[in-house]
């Protein structure tokens, strides 16, 4: 059949046409599809899986001709391994805004219906922008496309429904937000101040080779710091970047590193074993303490801390401390009774057959008195724990030299940013923090 004046060729290929585009400001999309569960078809929103793209030299590349929401819907063709649907045999759409994809008009020279037939990926170095759905590039105005999947967007999502970067997504290295400073020391034996001035004023008598590096090296930023705001961007969102060390990597390190009480059966070994568990949890605290403490100082520790507050974490620790502690009081008690045992067997043996039932119930009496005391001693055990942790560790003073080496470059110590912070915990500190419970 040929094409007449109702019949367009180009839905069966003859004016096949291509083009690439990107996936718009999801606020302009994401109403189209149910994020929840539903009961009925019908209450789907939209078609589902489609989305509004920007074609690139079809439509402008800003936002005052052609608004987001005025672009065309973009349906997806699924790769045969996907399936249509049909008897459960189906996979979803992986898109997101800002995506780079691909495809062809389904019909052809009207331009109506495109369709997307794959999506372009970037490489790990690519700097992505963290907002979408604005005017940072038209066709006058010239710009990088690549955009971030969490970029904000003109219209937020409901509160909780923005997309958060998981641990596996974050990156350890912090995006600069300031240059670096200026310096004088030696840079591979060339005196950076040198350079700096033959950047700024081009003094001919330098040769431009020194001042396009001074250049350069003045343009390289560095990181902000720890105590300053984090710049966002600091995703690993790349299809190469699968062996990127991330902040997942580095959190599942520490928990790999934390090291695990485990008690001994054999009753003659339970003071030694419950020692050795209180040595290895204030081994865990000081380990805890210090990633804190780093993290004040340095932005891949800032990534992974998990700690909010060091009093809890103390209290929390001092609770486990108890539980081993408590082995201690009750060997301790079991020491007392059986010398009270022995003491008393002789005075029994003493009296007369027919009181000896009386003394025994005296004996009774004494045990639960005993027993009584050692329960309320054990009942505050872990206040009198975390009272010997305060006094063996000065948490107010360690967070004060790592905030000085953070703003100051160093503490009063002398010690500069990047020195160690642990807690200084000698292998006697468990019998030590037992002896001052115990008195």
């Amino acid at each position: 059949m040929e094409g007449g004046s109702l019949f367009n060729p180009g839905f069966l290929g003859s004016n096949f046409l291509w083009w690439v585009g990107q996936i718009a400001d999801d606020s302009t999309w994401r109403d189209n599809i149910n994020a929840g569960k539903y009961e009925s078809k019908n209450d789907v929103p939209g078609w589902g899986r489609r989305y509004k793209v920007r074609i690139i030299g079809l439509h402008d590349q800003g936002e005052d001709q052609i608004p987001s929401d005025q672009l065309p819907w973009a349906n997806i063709m699924y790769p045969i391994t996907a399936g249509g649907g049909q008897a459960a045999s189906g996979q979803t759409a992986n898109l997101r805004q800002g995506n780079m994809v691909f495809g062809f008009f389904l019909d052809g020279q009207d331009q109506q219906v495109p369709v997307i037939m794959g999506v372009l990926g970037n490489n790990s170095q690519t700097v992505l922008n963290q907002k979408i759905g604005t005017n940072r590039v038209t066709n006058a105005q010239g710009g990088s496309l690549a955009q971030s999947g969490y970029s904000d967007g003109a219209s937020p999502p409901m509160a909780g429904a923005a997309p958060k970067p998981p641990d596996e997504d974050k990156g350890i290295e912090q995006p600069a937000k300031k240059p670096a400073p200026t310096t004088s020391a030696q840079n591979n034996g060339i005196d950076n101040a040198a350079e700096d001035a033959a950047a700024q004023v081009g003094l001919d008598a330098i040769d431009k080779d020194r001042a396009a590096r001074a250049a350069k090296r003045k343009a390289a930023p560095r990181e902000a710091g720890p105590g300053a705001a984090p710049a966002p961007g600091a995703t690993n969102e790349n299809s190469d970047g699968v062996h990127q060390t991330t902040a997942a990597d580095t959190k599942r390190q520490a928990k790999c590193d934390e090291k695990i009480v485990l008690l001994k059966p054999d009753p003659q070994e339970h003071v030694p074993s419950a020692l050795k568990g209180i040595q290895t949890a204030i081994d865990n605290l000081t380990t805890k303490i210090d990633s804190y403490l780093q993290a004040l100082q340095s932005y891949v520790d800032a990534v992974t801390n998990t700690i909010s507050d060091l009093q809890a974490l103390m209290k929390s620790f001092a609770d486990e401390m108890a539980k081993y502690m408590k082995v201690i009081f009750d060997k301790v008690m079991e020491f007392v009774m059986k010398t009270l045992n022995k003491a008393l067997s002789k005075v029994v043996a003493a009296l007369p057959s027919s009181m000896r039932y009386q003394f025994s119930d005296m004996k009774q009496v004494f045990t639960d008195l005993i027993r009584c005391l050692y329960s309320k001693m054990t009942d505050g055990l872990a206040d009198k724990v975390l009272g010997a942790l305060a006094g063996a560790i000065d948490l107010p003073g360690l967070i004060k030299e790592a905030t000085d080496r953070a703003t100051k470059g160093e503490d009063e110590n002398g010690y500069s940013a990047g020195a160690t912070t642990n807690p200084y915990v000698p292998m006697c500190t468990a019998e030590t923090i037992t002896a001052q419970v115990l008195a």
